[in-house]
């Protein structure tokens, strides 16, 4: 049983954990990437090729764990809620690691810290709580900003595509809700 709490460390059973230790990704160790990451996403620079043994378990508390233990040298998330992760996260940290994370809206990565960056001058509702989802890539304190550095997404056609038109039906959407009649009853 893997139990934890902040600022007391990271226990399996009463036997402490910490993450895997190393300078840069190991290419013959584990680590969990979500199922589609090669598809969208790849590495660049001096990981392409080199980042580590791909394992996908369909679990992000499970990958989280693992990664508190030492199992998984890194783990990254493509925007799991917050239910999924917050004790994953936590493990993490209190094995000695670093969970990083993008909000919306972000192009750096950067350390958590705080799940709602604003909770002390604008606590969160629950409906934003409910809501909330951003990547996350969690590591040693050395890998994880590397990892986060040279994680891209690859060129898709299709993508852009989507992108540009989004907000074109987006407007017709609106106008066309705008110019509905309402109806009459008979």
């Amino acid at each position: 049983m893997l139990h934890c709490r902040k600022g007391g460390g990271c226990f399996a059973d009463d036997d402490p954990v910490s993450v895997y230790m190393s300078d840069e990704p190991v290419p013959s160790r584990l680590i969990g990437v979500p199922g589609y990451f090669g598809v969208g996403q790849g590495f660049t620079g001096k990981l392409a090729g080199k980042a580590g043994e791909v394992r996908t378990t369909g679990s992000i508390a499970y990958e989280l764990a693992m990664t508190a233990r030492g199992v998984l040298q890194y783990a990254m998330f493509g925007a799991p809620r917050l239910w999924d992760m917050v004790g994953g996260a936590l493990a993490v940290e209190e094995a000695g690691g670093l969970v990083m994370t993008r909000f919306r809206g972000e192009k750096r990565w950067h350390p958590m810290g705080s799940l709602v960056p604003t909770w002390e001058t604008h606590p969160p509702s629950m409906k934003e709580l409910r809501n909330w989802a951003a990547p996350l890539v969690a590591g040693n304190p050395k890998v994880a900003p590397l990892i986060a550095d040279n994680v891209k997404r690859r060129f898709s056609l299709n993508h852009q595509v989507k992108k540009m038109t989004r907000p074109i039906l987006r407007r017709e959407r609106k106008k066309s809700e705008t110019n509905k009649e309402p109806e009459t009853q008979k």
